[in-house]
């Protein structure tokens, strides 16, 4: 029986291990995803940065 109560003893230790590690790895990905999201918009981005200074321009001038 001690083997058995150690066995489940050193495997509830282990869990929440892994969890951490599970729980960084989706952290890891949904920064990743974020960066992914970010960096597939940044032409975008600049070309309306460019259109509101062309507009800001236009009315200055009008």
């Amino acid at each position: 029986m001690a083997i058995r109560k150690r066995k489940i003893n050193i495997e509830s230790k282990e869990i929440p291990d892994f969890d951490n590690m599970m729980n960084d790895v989706e952290i890891e990905v949904e920064e990743q995803q974020a960066e992914n999201g970010l960096i597939k918009h940044v032409p975008e981005l600049k070309q309306l940065s460019e259109d509101i200074d062309k507009a800001t321009n236009t009315f200055i001038n009008a």
